[in-house]
């Protein structure tokens, strides 16, 4: 009796999970990275942007359009070159624009970078920097390392439309 029971509640979980999973679309299969940051992000014009940083090779973009096909896939290289240390703090979309903000440590000096990059052709069109920290001196790295106090960074958070 206790098998029957047994096996009788498993297949009702098993049909359970597979009723909750409904394919909504599908795109195509692509090698996933393993190093660096990814980041995805819904345009408002339907296309999809999956954005990858890379410590060793920069900025790689891949748009893709309302029906999940590749449109275009291109390698940004901007004038910071290759990131030390690089975190994606924030990625948006402003006027069909996708806005990276990026973080790195330049030397001991913690610097936040913004990049535009165009949500149509993922062309790099303007990018600068934006602000700078004061530079780590020995007494914040033994505060960092002895102390467990974080390292200091940038703290980013895009404001709600107004209605």
């Amino acid at each position: 009796m206790k098998k029957i029971l047994f096996l009788f509640l498993l297949a009702c979980c098993h049909a359970a999970t597979f009723a909750q999973f409904k394919t909504i679309a599908e795109g195509p299969v692509f090698d996933e990275p393993e190093d660096g940051y990814a980041r995805i992000l819904q345009l408002k014009n339907g296309n999809t942007m999956f954005a990858m940083i890379s410590l060793k090779n920069g900025l790689d973009i891949k748009i893709y359009d309302a029906k999940h096909k590749q449109k275009t896939a291109k390698h940004l290289g901007p004038k910071f070159g290759k990131l030390k240390s690089a975190q994606i703090e924030a990625i948006f979309e402003s006027n069909g624009q996708a806005v990276f903000l990026i973080s790195e440590m330049d030397g001991k000096t913690p610097v936040l970078y913004r990049l535009l990059v165009d949500g149509v052709t993922g062309a790099l069109k303007k990018e600068e920097t934006i602000a700078e920290l004061l530079p780590l001196g020995m007494k914040h790295g033994y505060a960092m390392a002895f102390g467990n106090v974080p390292a200091p960074s940038f703290y980013v958070k895009k404001d709600p439309p107004q209605r």
